[in-house]
């Protein structure tokens, strides 16, 4: 059974993170190669990406990276992101996400959604 439930949790997560990238295609390109900095990031916070394997971590999109930190990561990994990618190229992206679909916003937990919607139609424009 715990085996069953390990498979079905692999399964639903991969899922989950090809339709975030499918999605996300629609918006800002995808095809941009991560900078050292956030690679070094990315690295340090690995644990939030639990799920993917390491071979691909440094390289997941932005759209990813910028949705697991903002529901998962502490306050100062998300400075540090915001700092090294620039809050209005977060906050672009950010805003696509959320307006692509109530699903893709949905991603999203509440509390993040709305704080960060706030903070970057304040300081993002």
């Amino acid at each position: 059974m715990e085996n069953y439930l390990l498979d079905l949790m692999k399964k639903i997560f991969k899922n989950f993170l090809s339709k975030i990238i499918k999605t996300a295609s629609k918006g800002v390109n995808l095809k941009m190669e991560n900078s050292p900095e956030l690679k070094v990031l990315i690295r340090k916070n690995a644990y939030l990406f639990w799920h993917i394997k390491d071979s691909v971590k440094e390289d997941l999109p932005l759209q990813v990276v910028i949705e697991f930190f903002f529901n998962y990561a502490d306050e100062e990994d998300v400075k540090s992101l915001i700092k090294i990618v620039g809050k209005e190229k977060i906050g672009k992206v950010f805003f696509e996400q959320i307006s692509l679909s109530e699903r893709v916003a949905n991603n999203y937990n509440n509390i993040s959604k709305n704080f960060f919607s706030l903070y970057f139609a304040k300081y993002a424009h």
